[in-house]
């Protein structure tokens, strides 16, 4: 099986991936990107708050990969990104934002620091621009809890095809709550409250399975009662690729109506 045959994904594992609080989103998907724009001014004060446990566990494992070609997809303004470019002094980092606000603001802070090997452009996760197999390690966090559900799986679909064999995948999703005291935040998840931004509790290793990935690792983290996942995983060799009956052509579809350029890292801007 080549990395572009339609890939069939079991039933069962979809559904362990359905968000726990609300099946559809509750926002227009290009308000929300809008909605991220307006606040990138602002974003890495909540980031500080809520996000910096799992921004470690984050920054360890891409560490723990040993360079190379390194994406974040989902940026936001920047500071991660930072971060991992300082652990990558010989490699390329690069970071895509589909938000306009966010990657201004990313760049902003790149050029702050003043780092080399760092670029940031305007990227979507379910059509990346980058060739097949050229990326080392690919990471992004809070990105696939806010996408309508069938473009879950579109968005992990590409993660794998630009990966190389090999390279490792770290994600980061709100998770249904392990702790009484964590269920708060269901109550507003999958809401039209501007402040969730469609955010929905997710379980991504079963889909991870299923699309072939191996050394699957989730570690469930909660900061100031937030509950999130981060999930670590490295691209198997192409025939662990479960097919199984009904097809899974939505990425082709997506790209079909958009069009696709696939790059290498360097090209990509």
């Amino acid at each position: 099986m080549h990395l572009h045959d339609p890939i069939a994904i079991d039933d069962e594992a979809v559904r362990d991936c359905q968000p726990t609080a609300a099946i559809a989103i509750c926002r227009d998907p290009a308000d929300v990107v809008r909605l991220y724009s307006r606040v990138a001014w602002a974003y890495e004060a909540w980031g500080a708050i809520a996000d910096s446990r799992v921004r470690r566990h984050v920054r360890e494992l891409v560490r723990q990969s040993g360079g190379g070609n390194i994406v974040e997809a989902g940026c936001g303004s920047g500071a991660l990104l930072v971060e991992l470019a300082r652990d990558n002094p010989h490699g390329l980092t690069v970071g895509l934002d589909l938000a306009p606000g966010m990657v201004v603001a990313a760049r902003r802070r790149i050029e702050r620091q003043r780092l080399p090997g760092v670029e940031v452009g305007r990227g979507d996760v379910r059509e990346l621009v980058f060739a097949d197999d050229g990326v080392d390690t690919l990471t992004s966090s809070y990105v696939l809890d806010i996408l309508p559900s069938d473009e879950i799986l579109t968005a992990l679909t590409e993660f794998r095809r630009v990966l190389r064999p090999g390279g490792r995948l770290v994600l980061v999703s709100v998770t249904p709550a392990e702790r009484r005291r964590h269920r708060i935040p269901e109550l507003v998840y999958g809401s039209p409250l501007p402040l969730t931004s469609n955010c929905r509790a997710i379980r991504l290793a079963p889909l991870l399975h299923q699309l072939g990935f191996v050394d699957i690792t989730r570690r469930y983290v909660s900061q100031i009662g937030l509950p999130s996942e981060v999930v670590s995983a490295t691209k198997g060799p192409s025939d662990r690729l479960r097919a199984l009956p009904g097809s899974a052509t939505r990425r082709d579809a997506y790209r079909s109506a958009r069009g696709s350029h696939h790059r290498s890292p360097r090209q990509h801007l």
